[in-house]
């Protein structure tokens, strides 16, 4: 093993990225996570997660690169043709998403290069915001799952709640007013999936291992949250009409 795979699949830009970061988070938020050790420091690993912010990936980012890795994201396609922002993104390896017919396959492809390599990914199931209402995850697409039956990498799930505190869904500008925005994290056990021998080719079984991942991440939001109050999953993809609330905001200790 490699000094640097035995550090975990870290790179220079992220420690020079993390020096800016951190810090700036730490003044305005106060990140708490449990299960950070589910979190495999080497090795092949999908980390799915709920999606309920803009802002999201930078606190997800910090929780993998506290586990020592790397974060690597599956990224809308049209964050890397924003000027600088595109370049940097290239960069730290992130792999774009492009919405076309064949875009997703080109992503998943490259998502599997990086894990056959013993890297990480990280994906959003829902593939954008969450639609629900009340912000518990929705539907999801199944590039995790079609991921884990190609390399055998684990599905580990995370669920975290207030990020909407920070940044409410859709909303253009963060509430840095103090006090520090509560955000709590919770990982949980790799999700156990039917087995992948001609799986990915039975729409039922395909459909139904989705489900099965979006639930494990739903399983943690509510050891968060709570329980969650109806038995089924959001299926509407469009905006809902309550997009901007509840932000949720709870009252800071």
């Amino acid at each position: 093993m490699t000094r640097a795979r035995a550090r975990g699949d870290r790179t220079w830009l992220f420690r020079i990225a993390s020096v800016i970061v951190l810090p700036l988070f730490a003044l305005v938020t106060r990140i708490r996570i449990q299960g950070l050790e589910r979190l495999p420091r080497t090795g092949p690993a999908i980390f799915v997660a709920n999606h309920i912010t803009e802002i999201d990936p930078v606190i997800l980012g910090i929780v993998v690169y506290r586990a020592h890795r790397s974060p690597r994201f599956l990224a809308k396609g049209s964050l890397f043709r924003i000027p600088v922002l595109g370049g940097i993104l290239r960069a730290l390896g992130q792999i774009p998403v492009e919405r076309t017919a064949t875009g997703g396959g080109s992503a998943l492809a490259s998502a599997e290069d990086m894990l056959r390599a013993g890297g990480s990914v990280i994906v959003y199931p829902e593939g954008t915001l969450t639609r629900d209402p009340d912000l518990w995850p929705m539907v999801g697409r199944s590039g995790a799952v079609r991921l884990a039956w190609a390399t055998g990498a684990p599905v580990i799930p995370i669920a975290h709640w207030g990020t909407q505190n920070l940044l409410g869904r859709y909303e253009k500008r963060p509430h840095l007013v103090p006090p520090r925005k509560r955000i709590q994290v919770r990982v949980g056990e790799a999700v156990t999936l039917p087995a992948s021998a001609e799986a990915e080719h039975d729409a039922r079984l395909l459909e139904h291992a989705t489900d099965q991942v979006m639930w494990a991440i739903t399983a943690e939001l509510e050891q968060i949250r709570g329980p969650k109050p109806d038995g089924r999953l959001w299926a509407d993809r469009t905006v809902p009409a309550r997009a901007l609330t509840p932000r949720g905001i709870e009252k800071e200790e």
